[in-house]
């Protein structure tokens, strides 16, 4: 009596390749959610990142944790009305003046570059409930 048949073999083998990936997924997972705070923040390396405006005018991912010397790009994805980009506080924009966009309707953008490590809040001025944050390391 053969103990280790050709198909147990097989199955033993597919076994451990479900066992494996299973870890590896688990691993990789535990990694992702130790480098952020909350399930929308977005944290990249390069040198663009882009920011929806939705169609329910919310900002997507809402807070960025990016490097300084990156860009943020915001697009506006909402057909129903404008927005438009502007530092805190509304309406003065004192904390970053030059953060200040035209009127952005739907597929259009408007591109900052962050150049000072800090914490930057920003909002849609026509629409100052709609607050958004950049974490620039």
């Amino acid at each position: 009596m053969k103990i280790f048949t050709s198909k147990t073999i097989k199955i033993s083998m597919l076994a451990l390749f479900v066992i494996i990936g299973i870890v590896y997924l688990l691993i990789r997972q535990s990694s992702d959610s130790d480098n952020s705070t909350t399930k929308d923040v977005k944290s990249v390396a390069g040198k663009i990142v882009e920011v929806i405006i939705d169609e329910k005018g919310g900002f997507i991912p809402n807070t960025v944790v990016i490097n300084a010397g990156d860009t943020i790009s915001w697009k506006s994805k909402d057909e129903d009305g404008p927005h438009q980009i502007a530092a805190n506080p509304h309406p003065t924009r004192t904390e970053l003046p030059e953060l200040y966009s035209a009127k952005l309707s739907v597929d259009e953008a408007y591109s900052y570059t962050f150049n000072g490590a800090g914490k930057y809040n920003y909002h849609d001025f026509l629409n100052p409930q709609l607050n958004g944050l950049i974490i620039v390391n």
